[in-house]
């Protein structure tokens, strides 16, 4: 007896067409977004590390970093939803948790976002571009539509992470792998259109060069497979190890009772303020770190000291509520892996030529090991460096990372930032 193929309900031209438009704007967003960043932090950067020598710059430097905390602060206070990557949030109001206002919500998260990125705490851009294209799709949404709103706000997510990026594909796979842990035909649609529409607006704008300048100059033999198993194993280790110090941290962060939650931020910006004069290259996101420790030839001993001074500002500053999210400084921690590993085999094994092979898959393990969203990390890395030869070591690299973390019972970074915002809001 023959079974019938169960009918799939096809989305309606209009919600598509919704998507298509939201996806421009939330590129649009995005693109002001980096653009204003990078400008702020080259600035502030610029003048601070030519202020050693001067008193008066220093005295001017520290103001700034009092203004812009105090900025971000006021705004957290405006509007409590702004705090942390965003994506939680997003998640969280799909589920009926939460209810986001989307005005506050893009005022704030623009300028808090800019304000701290552009401070040179060690965040993200990829959060704020998320949450604001997820209420981009929510203000495009008819009310009491709950499952337009759910597909609009998943659909902006993917468009923000797409321009935040670079990488189209990668936030379809956001969409359906992170965000609903699930295969479904709408929003795979809804996705498609937005991020299509939001990689055409940031290509225009600017550039279709990937993110990271990373040329492959040969590929592992199939004896070097099993470093990559290794590697994985390091990652998975490392990933369950961060995912364990955020908790740890925003628990240290909720202890101080006597200070307002929106003023506890002011302990990331001094240290920002502090290391730009001590580690400057931990700042920010970290995206040139990474064409840094290819062309520079950094010792290992240096290398090993850049990964935990990174791993902690990180830590210290996301877990602050600071806005800004987590994704870029993990994939600049994971090129800082990759980087010890290439250094150690190249220096004590002989195993030469694969530094840029080495930065790919630990940034799509480490990834992996921490979202526990390995489809898309796989894809996100492959779009930001062009590395597409490199699939099977990027696969065999990120498995191993999440198996193992699994076996270590770490929970996902935005499950577990979910739990804490529910605790957080209520």
């Amino acid at each position: 007896m023959s079974q019938s193929t169960p009918k799939i309900k096809t989305i309606s031209p209009i919600v598509l067409i919704k998507s298509l438009i939201m996806g421009s704007v939330a590129g649009c967003i995005t693109v002001a977004f980096r653009l204003l960043v990078t400008t702020i932090f080259d600035f502030a950067q610029g003048f601070a590390t030519g202020s050693k020598d001067n008193f008066l710059h220093i005295i001017f430097w520290f103001l700034f970093i009092i203004i812009a905390f105090f900025i971000v602060a006021r705004l957290l206070k405006w509007e409590p939803m702004i705090t942390g990557s965003g994506i939680p949030q997003m998640e969280g109001e799909l589920k009926g948790l939460f209810n986001q206002h989307p005005l506050k919500i893009l005022i704030g998260k623009f300028i808090g976002g800019v304000i701290a990125l552009g401070a040179g705490l060690s965040l993200g851009r990829e959060g704020p571009c998320i949450q604001m294209g997820a209420v981009v799709g929510k203000g495009f949404a008819r009310k009491n539509d709950t499952q337009e709103k759910d597909l609009l706000m998943t659909s902006g997510g993917a468009a923000g992470l797409a321009a935040a990026f670079g990488a189209p594909i990668g936030g379809i796979l956001f969409a359906l792998e992170e965000v609903h842990k699930s295969f479904n035909l709408n929003i795979l649609f809804t996705a498609i259109a937005a991020c299509a529409t939001s990689g055409i607006i940031t290509q225009l704008l600017l550039g279709p060069a990937p993110i990271f300048d990373i040329t492959i100059t040969r590929d592992f033999t199939l004896p070097e497979y099993g470093v990559l198993i290794l590697l994985g194993i390091f990652l998975g280790f490392l990933g369950a190890f961060y995912n364990t110090s955020v908790n740890k941290m925003q628990q240290g962060y909720s202890r101080m009772k006597k200070i307002p939650s929106y003023y506890r931020l002011i302990f990331p910006f001094i240290a920002a303020g502090i290391l730009v004069f001590v580690f400057p290259s931990i700042l920010g996101g970290g995206d040139s770190l990474v064409g840094e420790i290819i062309q520079d030839n950094y010792a290992l001993l240096y290398l090993c000291i850049l990964l935990l001074a990174k791993l902690l500002f990180s830590v210290f500053s996301f877990s602050s509520g600071v806005p800004g999210g987590i994704l870029m400084p993990t994939l600049v921690m994971g090129a800082v892996v990759g980087g010890v590993f290439a250094t150690f085999l190249s220096g004590y094994l002989g195993i030469n030529d694969l530094m840029q092979n080495f930065i790919v898959c630990a940034m799509a393990g480490l990834f992996g090991a921490i979202v526990r969203a390995p489809l898309t990390g796989i894809m996100l890395v492959c779009e930001m460096t062009g590395a597409y030869s490199q699939l099977l070591p990027l696969v065999v690299t990120t498995l191993t990372a999440c198996i193992i973390a699994e076996l270590l019972k770490s929970r996902p970074i935005y499950d577990q930032l979910l739990d804490h915002d529910i605790h957080y809001f209520n």
